[in-house]
């Protein structure tokens, strides 16, 4: 354990680390401020913590605390902020264009594409509605997954579930009744 003055010190001299972590392990975001901000408090947590006797380099130790700390402020973000958008939305930088507009169905005319979606997204459990939401924000499979609390496998099943009941409900509305005749027992 350091002294204050000591912890001080190392925390001046380590300052660098927090922002090389989040280079390495967060490039793909656009870390801001608050991100920052939390892996210093991560730094200053691992500089009155760190233990020399237990035999680990200073940097290791306190990798594990800045990430720990950023993990644990973006859990709490997304715990109380989650948002959610409607297909009516406009989609951004393009004013006259809304979520609806941008779905085009691969069976279908563009024209009722909209339509269909709506009525379809409706009968959505709330995780399909929120892969929806986060893939139409543009993010990626691991970052979604992350957001939402679940892994990138989960994330690919509600995903491929979602296409699943899309593609059967689609194909079941275009097709029509088909007629067995009495006799048509099939092969056997």
């Amino acid at each position: 354990m350091y002294t204050n003055e000591e912890a001080l010190q190392v925390f001046m001299q380590n300052k660098n680390l927090v922002h090389y972590i989040l280079k390495i392990k967060y490039n793909q975001y656009q870390f801001d401020e608050d991100m920052i901000q939390e892996g210093m408090i991560g730094l200053w947590k691992a500089c009155q913590t760190f233990d020399e006797d237990k035999g680990y380099k200073f940097a290791t130790y306190a990798a594990i605390c800045i990430v720990n700390e950023i993990r644990m402020a973006y859990r709490k973000v997304k715990k109380h902020s989650i948002h959610t958008i409607s297909l009516e939305d406009p989609v951004p930088d393009q004013e006259d264009l809304t979520f609806a507009d941008t779905i085009e169905d691969p069976l279908g005319s563009v024209e009722d594409s909209g339509v269909f979606f709506n009525v379809f997204y409706e009968t959505l459990s709330d995780n399909e509605k929120k892969v929806i939401e986060l893939k139409l924000y543009g993010y990626r499979q691991e970052d979604a997954a992350r957001m939402m609390g679940i892994t990138q496998g989960g994330f690919s099943r509600i995903k491929n579930r979602i296409l699943d009941k899309y593609m059967g409900r689609r194909k079941h509305e275009n097709q029509k009744p088909v007629q067995r005749k009495d006799n048509d027992m099939g092969s056997v």
